[in-house]
């Protein structure tokens, strides 16, 4: 199946895959979902069902999600059913469109966390002034980065100077508004620990400050609580994480992140288009097809994970706001709260040695 899809690569190594001799024969099964919650709740169940039978050792189970919104899901169903999983998603912490405030407010509190460090950090500051702008407020930093160079001075100095009257840079209005926001909130914690300030920036009561929590309560002990000693740790965690080979517990990751590892029952769930293969609309044919090739060989690696069984997931429907958040392709009809979803053309790839889809719930009599 794996040699099959990758043959559909232009770009590839002429090498195949071999079965190794003595090996066991490998269970494969395709399955397809209601929708997307189901999916994720019956693999679960489907999961700790075969780790309670002692079919599986949760050890030995790798759970691959394209986004971490489905990760997140079927992790949290397996702990409900009293299996034990983690989830490794920190590449996709800083997901997020930075034009919309909406979809990227890790990002900006992580922006404002490098300021409270540094408050001269010019790239955090930079973005920050440019969050929720469909240009960025490219032109705006243009003409103060400008005044800057010439002067000589630095760029939250001279914001500084324009927001109390004393410079004046025609045309910056928006960035001033953003300067003042920030000045706000820095002043509003100033008197708070580094605890209390990470608190502020990353609240406990919000959903999308779990993974930046998660990573600092993680990695450091009580008394590291400092401002350089958090961003110095989420910064290693976030582009250098460790992933372990040898655990107890079912890990739940991305696709990208499962090379190098191995299971012998490895789940890929969210094969639809948009999300496997995950492309941006609006490219040249000759960047499209590049950048398929380069979804596919993901999926080759995520499908030769698997050492006994292997599982291929999708839904077909999925609701319409979770559709747009995480970039699926959807089909005509559906209605106001689900819209169809396309299987991943990847499915179709696998070539005649893979076999029939079996609707999700069938997967008890497996």
């Amino acid at each position: 199946m794996a040699n099959h899809l990758i043959h559909n690569n232009v770009r590839r190594s002429d090498r195949d895959l071999l079965p190794r001799q003595g090996n066991i024969d490998g269970n494969v099964l395709i399955a397809q979902w209601p929708t997307i919650e189901m999916e994720a709740d019956g693999i679960a169940n489907y999961i700790c069902r075969k780790i309670n039978e002692g079919e599986m050792e949760a050890g030995q189970v790798l759970v691959l999600s394209p986004r971490r919104h489905l990760g997140y899901m079927i992790r949290d169903f397996l702990i409900q059913r009293g299996c034990n999983a983690h989830s490794f998603f920190s590449e996709e912490v800083f997901d997020g469109n930075p034009k919309q405030l909406e979809t990227c407010r890790t990002q900006e509190a992580f922006s404002l966390l490098a300021l409270l460090v540094n408050l001269h950090d010019r790239v955090a500051l930079r973005s920050w002034l440019g969050f929720g702008s469909p240009s960025l407020r490219t032109n705006e930093y243009n003409r103060l980065r400008e005044y800057c160079v010439d002067q000589n001075v630095e760029p939250i100095d001279v914001l500084e100077l324009i927001v109390n009257g004393d410079v004046n840079i025609p045309n910056t209005r928006n960035i001033q508004d953003r300067y003042l926001l920030l000045r706000q909130s820095l002043t509003q914690i100033e008197e708070f620990t580094d605890r209390e300030k990470f608190d502020f920036v990353f609240p406990l009561s919000e959903d999308w400050t779990e993974m930046i929590r998660s990573i600092a309560e993680n990695n450091l002990s009580d008394d590291e609580w400092t401002l350089d000693t958090i961003i110095n740790t989420l910064r290693l965690n976030i582009t250098q994480p460790e992933l372990p080979s040898e655990v107890e517990y079912v890990r739940v990751m991305s696709l990208q992140k499962s090379k190098g590892l191995s299971a012998d029952h490895v789940f890929v769930l969210g094969c639809i288009q948009g999300l496997i293969p995950s492309f941006d609309s609006g490219l040249s044919p000759q960047e499209t097809q590049r950048i398929i090739e380069e979804q596919r060989r993901l999926f080759y690696v995520a499908i030769t994970r698997a050492k006994q069984s292997l599982v291929i997931s999708n839904s077909i429907m999925i609701p319409r706001n979770l559709a747009y958040q995480m970039g699926a392709r959807v089909g005509r009809g559906g209605n106001r709260e689900l819209v169809p979803t396309i299987a991943s053309n990847f499915i179709r790839e696998l070539g005649p040695q893979a076999p029939n889809p079996i609707i999700g719930p069938e997967l008890v009599n497996y």
